[in-house]
């Protein structure tokens, strides 16, 4: 458990080196507004999608047909419990206008991707991060449809999600990701390589925007949200108690149930940052949820891991 403790402290501080780094890079004018504004557009339409499909092309599927099935099923379940919770959770915090919906983002979105692929691989090893690649598929369904709407009406946007919106390099991306998820294509190397290079990029890039836009905020205004300490309260510990309790009756893989809980513990995806500074939402709100839950995550994530043995 030693070792499994310090690769996820590791990997939290990581993440955090990137976040303040891009804090100064923006106080030196390096990096600007206007730069977070292209850069967010390059990961939503480039380097995220990118991500999606090397999540299910960059590793051997092992896994039993009734396993991925089962993964499937309680992977939708999951999206369904926090799509209901993104209602309720903005209700018992009190959130008052175009915050509501950025508040019901934070809740279904998590840092899957991002942190939680390497969280999962310290724990469970890498053969994990295929179980963690099937949470990706609903989740990068529902983030370029049900997110960019929320994204849109937090920024005071409310023009209703249509088909066409829906056409975009994220939604494409998770549909290859599934073609190539059940049909078991090899992907040649040539063409693995730089699909992975460009969503390599997705994290470093995701990390610097948060910094920039924690750039304009006080540090005081940062911590001084007493509604963000509850959300993040049940963000971190509520919901992954939640989701154990009901995956705990049945008599599941421990592994499949780890990797379930571990995910839907996590903090909120950096995303909440990306589509509000590409949707002209609250940043300053966002960032402030990415920073305080990524920052509590590091306490959390190891206790999950510690009560799940």
């Amino acid at each position: 458990m030693t070792a499994d403790f310090s690769g996820i402290v590791n990997q939290m501080v990581t993440l955090f080196i990137l976040i303040i780094l891009g804090y100064f890079l923006a106080k030196i004018k390096i990096l600007d507004k206007p730069t977070n504004k292209k850069l967010s557009g390059l990961i939503m339409k480039v380097s995220s999608p990118a991500l999606i499909i090397s999540s299910v092309i960059s590793y051997e599927i092992t896994a039993s047909t009734t396993t991925l099935f089962l993964l499937a099923l309680i992977s939708v379940l999951l999206f369904i419990f926090l799509l209901i919770g993104s209602v309720i959770v903005p209700k018992v915090l009190a959130i008052k206008g175009n915050n509501k919906y950025l508040f019901s983002f934070m809740t279904i979105f998590s840092n899957i991707g991002f942190m939680g692929f390497p969280v999962i691989e310290s724990i469970y090893g890498t053969g994990a991060i295929f179980y963690a690649s099937i949470f990706n598929l609903p989740f990068n369904l529902l983030l370029y449809t049900v997110g960019i709407l929320l994204a849109a009406k937090s920024g005071g946007n409310t023009e209703k999600l249509s088909l066409k919106k829906c056409i975009n390099p994220g939604v494409i991306s998770v549909l290859i990701a599934i073609i190539l998820f059940i049909t078991r294509l090899e992907v040649p190397t040539l063409i693995e390589k730089p699909i992975s290079l460009l969503g390599s990029m997705t994290t470093p890039l995701s990390m610097l925007i948060i910094g920039v836009s924690l750039s304009e905020i006080k540090i005081r205004e940062i911590f001084n949200n007493f509604r963000m300490y509850i959300f993040t309260i049940i963000k971190l510990v509520v919901i992954p108690l939640l989701v154990f309790l009901a995956l705990s009756p049945f008599n599941l893989d421990p592994t499949l149930v780890g990797v379930t809980v571990v995910i839907a513990g996590m903090p909120v995806a950096t995303n909440a940052v990306i589509v509000s500074t590409e949707y002209k939402g609250n940043v300053d709100l966002a960032s402030k949820g990415v920073f305080l839950t990524t920052m509590f995550s590091v306490v959390t994530i190891p206790i999950i891991v510690f009560l799940l043995g």
